[in-house]
């Protein structure tokens, strides 16, 4: 009885190898279970990187609206009694300038997300990851879950990202302790910036060290996606039952439709003026009805057991039979069965012909 993996695929006990590349159809078939190769590190990673870099770009602009904000806010706290009708009136302008202040930003992280996407998997719209597994139930399939390598891996990037990341904050901070002493005689204003600064670039450290390892990720992942698409000979023979037929079937039936050409030729033979030899190895029957065609037409040709077949077939219906081997070649090389001779054959063909009808007593 097979086994799911954790990610997803069958395993047997003692199964083949995996050694043959996916076909076409393996990865069209993984792609509408929405089994693709795809980074959330490398999202992530954008995310962070955009949203330091929006804020960046609009920073005074942003630092305008919170201070309207908060200006708002003190002027109007003590105006009054505080009823539905005022923290409304309080609640209405202040989620506005906070609108003002995020639209911007999600509008980057939301177009580099989507970009981000797009680019790892294309369109795709897939329902089954949200179907219901009842295998995921299966203890041992959690079991092979927790000890396989995909979690080891996890495992392996978490603790690296929390090095990187932990490194990442020691070096943006090492060089601004001073700074973070000199806040004590700063003003709001100053403290402010400052704390803004130091953050940004932070985060802008931050998000670099995730890209860079969100780019072995995704490579990780398309290897993964890869190895996990490998077929075992086995199952690419199957395939090829399921999309081309049975090759046992389709060989059959291969030889059935020669066996069925070759005795619609061998009565077409009996019906023929002439079979040219070459004596054994070629043999080409012509016919030609005088008015009805516009030359000679071969009506059954074929190399060593099948000109034997016409040759016999010939002799047993009293076809005339002509030895001549450059005839019988440029025949059976220039015309195939159905078709008139070509011009150039014409001369060679009408001096057989007119010997056989000689011999015949034929006009």
């Amino acid at each position: 009885m097979p086994w799911v993996g954790a990610d997803g695929f069958n395993l047997q006990l003692f199964a083949e190898e995996k050694t043959q590349q996916p076909t076409p159809r393996k990865r069209r078939q993984a792609r509408r279970r929405g089994q693709v190769a795809r980074s959330l590190e490398l999202s992530s990673a954008v995310l962070l990187l955009l949203a330091f870099t929006a804020v960046g770009w609009v920073g005074a602009y942003t630092g305008q609206q919170l201070l309207s904000v908060v200006h708002f806010y003190l002027s109007n706290l003590t105006a009054g009694e505080f009823t539905a009708e005022s923290l409304r009136a309080l609640a209405l302008p202040a989620f506005a300038g906070l609108g003002k202040t995020v639209l911007p930003v999600a509008l980057v992280m939301m177009a580099g997300g989507s970009l981000v996407n797009f680019g790892q998997v294309g369109f795709l719209l897939s329902v089954q990851p949200l179907t219901p597994d009842l295998s995921k139930l299966n203890p041992l399939v959690g079991l092979q879950r927790i000890f396989s390598r995909r979690a080891l891996v996890e495992l392996v990037k978490a603790l690296v990202k929390v090095l990187a990341v932990g490194g990442a904050i020691y070096l943006a901070l090492a060089g601004r302790l001073s700074d973070f002493v000199k806040m004590y005689d700063m003003g709001l204003e100053q403290a402010v910036g400052l704390i803004w600064q130091i953050t940004h670039g932070m985060g802008l450290r931050i998000g670099t060290v995730l890209l860079l390892l969100a780019a072995f990720d995704y490579w990780y992942q398309r290897w993964e996606h890869q190895r996990n698409l490998m077929m075992t000979r086995q199952e690419l023979k199957e395939e090829m039952k399921e999309t081309e037929g049975d090759p046992q079937v389709k060989a059959s039936q291969r030889k059935r439709l020669r066996q069925l050409a070759v005795g619609r030729m061998m009565e077409d033979v009996k019906k023929a003026d002439v079979v040219i030899t070459n004596p054994t190895h070629y043999a080409v029957a012509l016919k030609y009805e005088i008015g009805e065609m516009e030359a000679p037409r071969v009506v059954a040709k074929g190399r060593q057991y099948t000109a034997l077949r016409i040759r016999r077939t010939a002799e047993e219906n009293g076809v005339a039979i002509v030895e001549d081997p450059p005839l019988a070649q440029a025949l059976y090389a220039s015309t195939e069965v159905g078709e008139s001779i070509p011009p150039r054959l014409y001369r060679a063909a009408a001096e057989v012909l007119a010997f056989v009808y000689r011999l015949q007593n034929r006009v």
